[in-house]
């Protein structure tokens, strides 16, 4: 698992084929082949790309995921590409919700989102 402790910070770009666990701050790129968890005191910038994401904290970023949960405690700027949205009550949102069947192979393929 790769994973990002609180009052460490990471910039650049990071694959993993497992899952990937963000406590301090994250600016880049973060592919993970499972679930990437932003928790509740995260700072992310850039693009998330998972199977599954689960926020938590604060994201400035754009999302692609089958499976994207925003909890009440997440602030989300930015983008989100998903096969499945679960908003919770009191998150706080500010962009582009698209749905797509496979947001992974939209990242991967041709037809890859770009800002």
């Amino acid at each position: 698992m790769f994973s990002v402790s609180f009052a460490t910070r990471v910039t650049g770009t990071v694959t993993t084929s497992e899952s990937a666990h963000l406590d301090g701050t994250f600016e880049g790129t973060l592919e993970a082949g499972e679930v990437i968890t932003v928790t509740g005191r995260a700072i992310v910038s850039g693009v998330l790309v998972a199977d599954e994401v689960i926020i938590n904290g604060q994201v400035n970023a754009d999302v692609y995921a089958r499976r994207i949960v925003l909890s009440s405690t997440a602030t989300v700027r930015g983008r989100i590409f998903h096969g499945d949205l679960v908003l919770t009550p009191n998150t706080y949102f500010e962009g582009q919700s698209r749905r797509y069947e496979d947001p992974r192979a939209l990242w991967r393929g041709a037809g890859r989102v770009e800002a």
